[in-house]
């Protein structure tokens, strides 16, 4: 027994050796899948955090953006208020002037009507004068024993005479 005892030891020991060698060649294939699976997560990964950086950087030039058109509105807005205040400002004088000119219109218009009604007056005193002396012609010459007992009586009067024909009739002759 001696003999194949060292034989079986060394059998035995190959056995081992290949057992060991059968556990380390299967763990390294699983370590090989592992590390095949983490390559492909982290290029997944990888991928992910490239598009997650491209949307931010999109995102960054959106809200750029954005903040530029804020500003710019926030300029128009105060230029539009600035040219409202100064529309204000210089509404006030045009107004004033407007109104001005509306009061002078006005003034001229009373003035004229005033002249219109003086106008009016005098020529409804001549169209009187007129039919008086026309009335006091005709009568002159129905009558003539009338005109000759008539007399003539001077009163003074502002701006011209008055002409007694009788005791009915008195007529004004403006000068």
């Amino acid at each position: 027994m001696a003999p194949s005892a060292p034989r079986t030891r060394a059998a035995a020991a190959l056995c081992m050796k290949q057992i060991v060698l059968d556990n380390q060649s299967r763990m390294i294939r699983r370590l090989r899948a592992q590390l095949a699976t983490t390559r492909l997560e982290l290029d997944t990964i990888k991928e992910e955090h490239k598009a997650n950086q491209i949307a931010l950087e999109a995102s960054h030039m959106t809200i750029a953006g954005l903040t530029e058109i804020g500003l710019s509105m926030s300029r128009k807005i105060e230029k539009m208020k600035a040219k409202k205040q100064k529309a204000k400002e210089n509404h006030v004088p045009s107004h004033q002037k407007f109104q001005a000119r509306i009061q002078e219109a006005e003034d001229s218009i009373q003035a004229q009507h005033l002249i219109i009604e003086a106008l009016v007056e005098r020529w409804l005193g001549l169209l009187q004068t007129i039919q008086a002396c026309s009335w006091w012609k005709w009568k002159s010459s129905c009558c003539a024993r009338e005109r000759m007992t008539s007399r003539r009586i001077e009163e003074p009067v502002t701006g011209g005479i008055v002409l007694r024909l009788d005791e009915q009739l008195r007529v004004a002759i403006l000068a």
